[in-house]
């Protein structure tokens, strides 16, 4: 009780002495504090505390502006990267789209002239009183390409395919090309002649690497055809043949640069019934080269159906073909074609197929081709290529090629292949 009334007087009497203290008095009072030392120190401590927090968050806020400048400046140059990429793309494609144009309007002209040159050697016109000019079939058609084959190469016979498959390894490294790359060529040479698959070489460097696989495989029973620029028939190319001299050995063919010819437009019924055929005077090993790219050859490889598709100026540079003939440092060989057998070359299994195809399906459908890809990897694996190689390989060889750009790249991306050494 007295508390209560303490503490009541207590509070009157400060309630007046409050009234009583002007502004005045408070200012001046505050003025007499700031002169101590110590609340000089109190206020200062305190001002440099708030200082330090203010340029903490000021300078956190800079630096989170300098990361999102920054990420907009990497997303602004990765942008203009693209743009520039789609627009070389888009030139590229018109400026294709051009050349085939032109091209498909000269071959369609050929092939009419070709028909018209027919129905005059056909017809008995003659007989009709016309008086139209006869056409002299020998004078083209007898000649539409130029056939090569060297006939004085010391030839060197295999007794077995690593013989053979060490030959196109040690020729294709001759010409420059990194070693585990010539093996999984030379391997996939070997798939081509099993599984009946022509191979495509492409790029400015394509002739002399299917010359070096053809001399190797097959040595003076390897034909170099040029099919002629205006006129190209199945018929002419099959009489060639005949210039094989060993029917029981592995006998190759390489067609060269296809684009400037009609060849493109009529090699593949020749491809359909090579595929079939069992006749021994047909060649095991075709090569196709392509040194200029374009829609009509494009169309002719989406035709072939997951054959392999080699990028020669991948693999090699300026090769000196000339002075490595001159020299004798070329391999020419020759091996029996019983030789050949799927069952006797052909591992059991694969250990990176089952991961190819999980990585592949992720990406696109892939159940036709299954036990086709499946061969492959039986064939191509081997212990001097380090895990993935294969499939690497696979993709850019066999798959890239008929597949969306996007989805190869999607694919090899998984396989992280710009580490992987082959």
């Amino acid at each position: 009780m007295i508390d209560q009334v303490f503490l009541a007087a207590l509070n009157a009497s400060l309630s007046r002495i409050q009234d009583q203290i002007t502004k005045e008095d408070i200012g001046q009072f505050e003025e007499e504090l700031l002169q101590y030392p110590v609340i000089q120190r109190k206020i200062e401590e305190k001002l440099e505390g708030r200082f330090a927090a203010e340029k903490a968050r000021i300078e956190d806020e800079h630096r989170k502006v300098l990361n999102e400048t920054e990420q907009l400046r990497r997303k602004k140059e990765h942008l203009l990267v693209e743009m520039e990429e789609i627009g070389r793309w888009i030139k590229e494609r018109e400026e294709r789209l051009k050349k085939a144009d032109k091209a498909l309007e000269l071959k369609i002209k050929e092939m009419k002239d070709n028909i018209f040159h027919t129905l005059v050697d056909l017809l008995p016109f003659t007989n009709l009183g016309l008086n139209v000019p006869v056409h002299n079939a020998s004078d083209d058609r007898n000649h539409s390409e130029w056939v090569v084959k060297d006939v004085d190469e010391t030839t060197v016979y295999y007794e077995d395919i690593n013989h053979l498959m060490t030959s196109i390894a040690e020729n294709l490294c001759m010409i420059g090309m990194q070693e585990n790359k010539a093996w999984l060529t030379a391997k996939t040479i070997i798939g081509a002649i099993l599984f009946r698959k022509p191979v495509v070489v492409k790029g400015e460097f394509s002739f002399e690497l299917s010359q070096a696989i053809g001399w190797a495989v097959a040595g003076n029973d390897h034909l170099t055809v040029f099919p002629d620029i205006r006129n190209f028939t199945n018929k002419t190319l099959i009489n060639s043949f005949s210039c094989y001299t060993r029917p029981d050995c592995v006998k190759s063919l390489h067609l060269c640069q296809i684009e400037n010819s009609p060849a493109e437009l009529y090699l593949q019924s020749f491809l359909d019934h090579w595929r079939v055929s069992i006749d021994e005077s047909l060649p095991e090993l075709i090569l196709i080269s392509i040194k200029e790219e374009s829609e009509l050859t494009d169309s002719f490889i989406q035709k072939l159906s997951f054959s392999p598709v080699i990028s020669a100026n991948e693999m090699i540079t300026t090769p000196d073909i000339r002075l490595l003939r001159k020299t004798h440092r070329l391999v020419f060989g020759s091996i029996p074609a019983r030789l050949l057998v799927e069952g006797k070359i052909l591992k059991e299994k694969s250990s990176e197929f089952n991961n190819f195809v999980e990585i592949v399906q992720e990406v696109m459908s892939f159940t036709k081709q299954k036990e086709a890809f499946k061969k492959w990897f039986r064939l191509l694996e081997d212990e001097r290529f380090e895990e993935e190689a294969v499939s690497v390989w696979v993709v850019k060889v066999l798959l890239q090629p008929y597949v969306d750009r996007e989805q190869a790249k999607k694919i090899l991306e998984e396989f992280d292949s710009e580490n992987i050494l082959i």
